[in-house]
């Protein structure tokens, strides 16, 4: 599964984009907003369990979901996907308690 993915999101307050490689366990990645991503993931019964944190760059943003991170701050993202969670169907993610729906495309692996 180690691959790099396009992530887009949609969310109360307006989109974006990230990159995130998933692979071995780990999740890293950046999106238009200079936000870091930063956490694992286990997979089990054709699912993956993601636990993530979004962290803001040092002059702090505004998240689509109309929330705002001051400098460094970071906000937990739940993720449960399916195992081909980049198959071009929307999912939904949650960042802090709030839904943001999603597309994954896969760019390619990475060994």
């Amino acid at each position: 599964m180690s691959a790099l993915y396009v992530m887009r999101y949609v969310g109360q307050a307006g989109q974006g984009a990230a990159s995130l490689y998933i692979g071995r366990g780990v999740i890293l990645g950046i999106d238009t907003g200079a936000c870091v991503y930063r956490g694992t993931y286990t997979e089990q019964g054709g699912r993956l369990d993601g636990d993530v944190r979004i962290i803001a760059p040092k002059t702090g943003g505004s998240l689509v979901t109309g929330d705002f991170l001051g400098p460094s701050q970071s906000i937990k993202v739940g993720a449960a996907l399916p195992a081909d969670f980049y198959n071009g169907t929307t999912q939904v993610i949650f960042v802090g308690q709030k839904a943001v729906q999603v597309e994954f495309e896969k760019i390619g692996d990475i060994p």
